[in-house]
């Protein structure tokens, strides 16, 4: 199986959010763990005993700078608290990030902060759906089919 070239590339991270209940706090898990089979388990787990997970991969990446076309670790935390003010963001991200990104996702965590829903699909063993938070951002069904099926 060939992986779409959205779900393949430079420093893709792959998260989860999971509804209090089950470990009792949500679960964001990094890229780093992702390649290592660890988000689809930890999902499906918490979507079998009748919670709620949701999935999602960062995939935008600055096009100028130092760090162009890299998705790097925390790139998504300003997208995410809507923090482009912060001291030091404006240098790894550029100096006009895109604004839709930046109201998708940080839409999706407030929603998920005060709902417990980010505005996807659950996890589900039978779909898998990873919201990609890219330009544009959009769900995909079982995009690391091929990463999971290696860590068996």
């Amino acid at each position: 199986m060939e992986l779409p070239s959205w779900a393949f590339g430079s420093g893709s991270r792959f998260k989860l959010f999971a509804q209090p209940g089950w470990q009792r706090d949500p679960y964001m898990v990094n890229e780093g763990l992702a390649r290592a089979g660890v988000p689809a388990p930890l999902a499906a787990a918490k979507a079998e005993a009748g919670g709620a997970a949701y999935t999602y991969d960062f995939r935008w990446a600055p096009t100028a700078g130092p760090l162009a076309g890299l998705a790097f670790h925390c790139l998504d935390v300003p997208f995410a608290f809507d923090a482009f003010g912060e001291p030091g963001v404006r240098e790894v991200t550029g100096a006009a990030p895109p604004a839709a990104l930046a109201v998708d996702m940080h839409g999706a965590w407030v929603r998920f902060v005060a709902d417990g829903d980010p505005g996807w699909e659950r996890y589900e063993t039978a779909s898998r759906p990873v919201m990609a938070f890219a330009e544009p951002s959009a769900v995909h069904e079982d995009p690391l089919q091929t990463e999971r099926a290696a860590w068996g």
